[in-house]
């Protein structure tokens, strides 16, 4: 995952909370976590995640990343 700070002014989710854990790059990071069984599905960790409006944005800013 290069590059991923490209992403933070695209999302408008960061840019609103300009909080890490509502960035692309933060999520990925939550994902990981729960999928590696190193974080639990907290309320608030689950309000980061539900946060993301789905608009792919990080997607089209993201050339050459695997997301």
């Amino acid at each position: 995952m290069r590059a991923l700070w490209l992403l933070l002014p695209t999302c408008p989710t960061y840019r609103a909370t300009w909080n890490e854990a509502d960035s692309p790059r933060g999520r990925i990071y939550l994902v990981k976590a729960l999928l590696t069984g190193r974080l639990q599905p907290t309320e608030t960790l689950l309000k980061h995640l539900d946060a993301c409006v789905i608009c792919r944005r990080c997607e089209t800013a993201c050339i050459g990343c695997s997301i």
